[in-house]
């Protein structure tokens, strides 16, 4: 999706669930991305950081976000969900 592209809203036809992994270690970052795409239905989208995750977010809805508690030393998961 292009820069500035706004959220849309999950359609009722669209039976994918969308999942955002939040992590700055990418060893496992990795690991739990190649775990949970391999679930059928199911589209993961990933972030290294806070900012990539604001990012992502403002583009796509997402029913699960599994997030690192210390995103970076100025921000917690908590924070960035808000």
């Amino acid at each position: 999706k292009g820069e500035g592209e706004m959220a849309t809203p999950k359609l009722e036809n669209d039976d994918t669930t969308h999942v955002l992994i939040v992590d700055d270690d990418r060893d496992f970052l990795d690991l739990l991305t190649h775990e949970i795409s391999s679930i059928p239905g199911v589209e993961v989208n990933v972030a290294h950081n806070a900012e990539e995750a604001m990012k992502l977010m403002t583009r796509k809805s997402y029913e699960l976000i599994v997030s690192d508690w210390s995103l970076s030393p100025q921000r917690t998961a908590p924070e960035v969900l808000e």
